[in-house]
């Protein structure tokens, strides 16, 4: 059976490797870059072995994207635009910005040849399950199972970063940290949700066939500890995750750890939803008071002649927002929040310069 679609951070959607950055200056004196953002290779997260596949990755050419720094939102490099590199790699060409200390600094760096590594941000993912002793091709290698494939993703943004992402990163996430889901396609490519009500049936009963099946294989081979150990198993944690530990020959202790490490994401997702909740009831109570809506509930109950007209005007007005609500912290936080509520007026600021 499919898996069923968890929450992960967004830090365990960011990729990060030894890629070239190439630095250069233009005649007007700006400084240029083109890096590699990620090869394809495989990669080893908390959550087990991944692969991006490269020809799954939207890249959006369409616009200018933000270059950050550490994945920051607060902390601009510069910006530019994302392309297809050789044998498919996703690399991005982009300008210096002359105006944040993060692209003073990136630029002065890279002229003094800084060993930069590039990392990308990835959201919007749909993913296939390699079980283990099955095998499936992407980026033009045969990976073994297990290993879970993102066969489909956006590229968010692309940063530069010092380190790469530790890949023993502990599931468990900031708690104000966004997550995103990730979507589980089923063996022919569908979605379980888009299968039809006798296909899920007949899920269930060769699920449950092979949890019958395992069962009787360790009755018979006479073993009562292994059929203790999957009666267990299977009261505990039902018939898939049963079936999965016994056939990887997990002790009980070590199927306990397992099964409590995705309680801890169903937990987060648990959360997201309990947050997304509050704010919207904090946001209905706030209306009902006759207070101003708060700034992360975007631009929906804005009247487009109160609307800032320019990205500089829309920082100055959530700052002044801000400010009044005693919210205010720094600049770089007010221009974060006003390209989150105004997005397309920063856009049209990156396009205009």
């Amino acid at each position: 059976m499919t898996p069923k679609n968890r929450k992960l951070s967004r830090s365990d959607l960011q990729f990060a490797c030894d890629a070239k950055i190439d630095f250069s200056k233009s005649e007007d004196g700006a400084g240029k870059f083109s890096m590699d953002g990620y090869t394809g290779a495989r990669m080893q997260r908390w959550y087990g072995d991944i692969v991006v596949d490269l020809k799954g990755i939207t890249l959006g050419t369409k616009r200018k994207m933000a270059i950050l720094r550490d994945h920051n939102p607060g902390r601009i490099v510069g910006h530019g635009k994302p392309y297809r590199a050789e044998n498919d790699h996703v690399g991005v060409k982009g300008t210096f910005s002359r105006s944040t200390p993060d692209g003073i600094e990136a630029e002065g760096l890279s002229g003094e040849a800084f060993p930069w590594q590039a990392s990308i941000s990835i959201d919007r993912v749909k993913a296939e399950e390699i079980p283990e002793g099955e095998k499936s091709e992407v980026n033009g290698r045969t990976e073994k199972g297990p290993v879970t494939i993102f066969r489909k993703s956006r590229l968010r943004e692309v940063s530069f970063v010092v380190f790469g992402a530790d890949s023993n990163t502990s599931a468990v996430a900031a708690s104000d940290e966004p997550t995103e889901e990730i979507e589980y396609l089923s063996s022919d490519g569908r979605k379980e949700h888009d299968m039809t009500e006798e296909e899920l049936k007949g899920k269930e009963a060769e699920l449950k066939a092979s949890a019958d099946a395992t069962k009787t294989e360790a009755m018979a081979a006479g073993d009562k500890a292994a059929q203790d150990r999957f009666a267990a198993f299977r009261k505990d944690f039902g018939d898939e995750f049963a079936v999965r530990m016994f056939s990887e020959g997990k002790t009980a202790e070590e199927a306990q750890k397992a099964h409590y490490r995705q309680v801890k994401v169903d937990l987060l997702a648990a959360n997201g939803k309990l947050a997304e909740a509050q704010v919207k009831l904090a946001e209905d109570n706030s209306l009902d008071a006759g207070r101003t809506t708060p700034l992360d509930t975007g631009t929906r109950n804005e009247d487009a002649e109160n609307k800032p007209k320019t990205f500089a005007a829309a920082v100055e007005k959530v700052t002044a927002m801000q400010k009044a609500a005693n919210e205010f912290k720094s600049v770089g936080e007010a221009m974060r929040a006003a390209m989150e509520k105004y997005p397309d007026l920063h856009e049209a600021s990156l396009g205009a310069k």
